[in-house]
């Protein structure tokens, strides 16, 4: 009887959402090929009706139009509240968490994979929070949740002997019951975020047979990975770096500025492959990005108290020219988000 019900609540939905002005409107404009005023459409619709039960649907519309990260960033938290309960909100909960990620957003990308999670999206959302924690030295909070949602089965209680294991200075367990849980999520993307941040940890900790480990393991599992590369051969390569322009830092951002203009000129865009709260880390896929022919440029920000290293393949650039940086960057297999500078 499940099915019947959930195809008659998707169809009311459905239904629901075409009898409101502003979707079709959406849809016409998108379908013309302006997917800017289909994302305003979007965006306004789901203001005007924050937690309605079709509110995923179009939220995952909009998701998909808006390139603007710090407008997609603030919908993106509004949305995480008011989509609580919503049909279909798990996976845009998910979506949100990698948003936040990549946007240098660690501990929100760690609650918006935690409340996929709650939403009833698979272990592998569980895992990734989990990893995000180690990521940044973290996992009080997290082995408080753990401990809550142990009853509910599943990966938690393998999670929580992990850091019963790193607590205890059982690394070497600790590696082989993560990896472990990564291989069987079925999901290469956490596999190859298991191994970065077991890397990551092993260097932090200096532990030469951790690097070694998880080194090979990227190695055999995702030869051509940028991650792969950068473990291979870390080190820094040559970047620019200065402190973000207003629109990342309110106020005046810490550090001593390089001569020449330190801002694009108003209305450009800039091409981000990553953000760190590490130097290492950033200087290490600034030296990827330069070996694949990129000019990358690191810009310094503070966020809530905390140093955050953002890198760039471009900045400053037309959104002709930012579009056509982000196909190359993502065809070399790095990630990226446009940033508009205001």
């Amino acid at each position: 009887m499940a099915f019947p019900i959930l195809s008659a609540i998707l169809l009311v939905v459905s239904i629901s959402l075409e009898a409101d002005p502003l979707i079709p409107r959406a849809q016409q404009r998108e379908k013309a090929g302006d997917t800017e005023g289909a994302a305003r459409l979007y965006a306004a619709w789901l203001q005007a009706n924050a937690g309605a039960p079709g509110s995923a649907r179009v939220f995952s519309s909009y998701f998909r139009l808006e390139n603007e990260f710090l407008t997609l960033r603030d919908a993106s938290l509004k949305f995480l509240v008011a989509g609580r309960g919503v049909p279909g909100a798990a996976e845009q909960f998910a979506a949100i968490g990698r948003l936040f990620e990549l946007g240098g957003m660690i501990g929100e990308a760690r609650d918006a994979y935690l409340s996929a999670y709650a939403e009833g999206a698979p272990d592998t959302t569980l895992v990734w929070a989990f990893l995000l924690s180690l990521q940044m030295h973290e996992t009080d909070a997290m082995t408080k949740c753990l401990a809550g949602l142990k009853a509910r089965g599943g990966a938690a209680e393998a999670l929580l002997q992990v850091l019963a294991d790193i607590e205890d200075g059982h690394t070497e367990s600790a590696g082989t019951t993560l990896a472990g849980l990564a291989d069987s999520s079925g999901d290469p993307d956490v596999v190859l975020k298991a191994l970065w941040v077991m890397y990551a940890r092993a260097r932090a900790a200096e532990d030469q047979k951790g690097q070694a480990d998880a080194r090979a393991r990227l190695s055999a599992a995702f030869p051509g990975a940028p991650e792969t590369a950068l473990v291979s051969s870390p080190g820094s390569a040559p970047a620019v770096l200065f402190p973000s322009p207003d629109v990342f830092v309110p106020g005046e951002a810490p550090g001593q500025a390089p001569p020449g203009p330190l801002t694009a000129p108003p209305g450009k865009v800039s091409v981000q492959a990553g953000s760190f709260q590490v130097k290492e880390n950033a200087d290490d896929l600034s030296a990827e990005l330069s070996k694949r022919g990129f000019a990358p440029i690191q810009r310094l920000e503070t966020i809530q108290g905390k140093d955050h290293y953002r890198v760039f393949a471009g900045v400053g650039l037309d959104p002709v020219q930012a579009r056509e940086l982000l196909a190359k960057l993502l065809q070399e297999g790095f990630n990226g988000i446009l940033v508009t500078e205001k």
